[in-house]
């Protein structure tokens, strides 16, 4: 057996009705000035009653000015995009959040090396290596997701250097410069372009 929903609209307000000495139901109750009607009112008991849910809400309205509220999880509005801008972009990422474009200084190899000498202090002697060559680059790129540290995002860079995947970028504070923490590279991504 299935069971329907009942409603019980039964409204008790006590309501100001003007005084009207020629109704002898107002003759027998203390009646007292009401600043807001500008007149003598005395006190009664709204005996309103209903099974109509609507009707309970139109008395509630007009009889005592109510205001009925949407509930809580009802929607407001039905969802709509958001407004787009000038430029026609709806949300324009900054600094280090997911989405912007990003741009920093790098040392980055020329592709050449330099001979460099050294001593050895176990072997006592002096030995050569080679160094690769760098230049300091501005790059640019853009967040793919956030760091594993506080001011920190993994950035998918523009101009991609061999064997590199995503650089990891972070920042001492807020308004410092950007510095390389970390490179992410995959030895097989050269092998596959080559």
């Amino acid at each position: 057996m299935t069971r329907t929903p009942t409603f019980d609209g039964t409204c008790r307000k006590s309501v100001p009705v003007p005084y009207d000495k020629h109704n002898p139901d107002h003759t027998d109750q203390p009646s007292r000035w009401d600043p807001k009607l500008k007149a003598e009112v005395i006190w009664t008991r709204c005996d309103f009653e209903t099974g109509d849910r609507k009707q309970f809400e139109e008395h509630q309205r007009k009889v005592h000015g109510a205001r009925f509220l949407r509930p809580s999880w009802a929607p407001s509005a039905r969802w709509r995009a958001p407004k787009l801008t000038e430029e026609g972009i709806a949300f324009r990422p900054t600094g280090m959040e997911v989405g912007a474009e990003i741009t920093w200084s790098q040392d980055v190899p020329t592709g050449q090396t330099q001979r460099v000498a050294g001593f050895n202090h176990v072997t006592k002697q002096d030995e050569y290596r080679d160094v690769p060559v760098t230049r300091r680059a501005e790059r640019t790129g853009q967040v793919w997701s956030p760091g594993p540290a506080p001011r920190s995002a993994w950035v998918i860079p523009e101009d991609l250097l061999p064997g590199e995947m995503a650089v990891l970028l972070r920042r001492h504070s807020a308004d410092s410069e950007i510095y390389v923490d970390a490179t992410l590279t995959n030895s097989r991504r050269d092998e596959a372009v080559a």
